[in-house]
């Protein structure tokens, strides 16, 4: 969509995409990036993990994301079956190749 500055009061609002005739490069390629995002952070666990699981603070801190986005892409990725989350201590592997 487009961003529109308003006046009196000064606000800015979002207007749809759908009143135009083409669809924006971001909008035509969100979904394309959403999994061009997930996959490389699926590699990074990969590369990550050969040799032992790790902990959520070290991934954390290896990856340089925050928290909550490399939680949600935790849970996602052992509901698809890519990460494997042991317990006592809870540590976090690949499994499954990404290609």
């Amino acid at each position: 969509g487009v961003i529109l500055r308003k006046t009196n009061p000064l606000r800015f609002e979002l207007q749809s995409a759908t009143l135009f005739n083409t669809p924006t490069l971001i909008e035509s390629s969100r979904d394309d990036l959403g999994i061009d995002l997930f996959r490389s952070f699926l590699n990074q666990i990969d590369q990550m993990t050969l040799d032992q699981p790790q902990k959520i603070e070290e991934i954390i801190n290896k990856m340089d994301i925050i928290s909550p986005q490399v939680k949600g892409w935790l849970k996602r990725g052992i509901e698809e079956g890519y990460i494997e989350k042991t317990k006592t201590p809870v540590r976090y592997q690949s499994i499954k190749n990404v290609k």
